[in-house]
């Protein structure tokens, strides 16, 4: 899972239509490395919630300006090679409550209202 917190640096999403997707973040561990988390969505439903979706994860660390850099080549290389649209969003000094909101903007996001158990 990507928990979305102060160590959230850059954000980047690819799409790959119909149904199946990539999302990937670095969190700064400290002041020179990071944690890389990843994965791939593959469904088959056009339904974001029906849980009939499978994700594969991945998570490594290493230096932070290393995995943005190399993680930019990585989806851009990804959006070029299958000719789709590819999103980033780096936090920069925005709070986490802005970095929020620009992401909850972002035409790939999903939201879904659940009452608390």
């Amino acid at each position: 899972m990507i928990e979305l917190d102060d160590t959230v640096q850059v954000m980047w999403f690819v799409f790959f239509p119909p149904h199946n997707d990539f999302m990937a973040v670095v969190q700064r561990i400290d002041d020179t490395r990071g944690r890389l988390t990843y994965r791939f969505r593959y469904s088959d439903s056009d339904e974001p919630f029906d849980d009939n979706d499978v994700k594969s994860w991945y998570r490594l660390t290493g230096p932070t300006d290393e995995l943005i850099s190399r993680m930019r080549m990585v989806t851009q290389a990804m959006a070029e090679g299958a000719m789709v649209e590819r999103w980033e969003l780096e936090r920069g000094t925005a709070t986490l409550d802005q970095f929020t909101e620009q992401l909850m903007a972002l035409p790939f996001i999903h939201t879904k209202n659940v009452k608390p158990d």
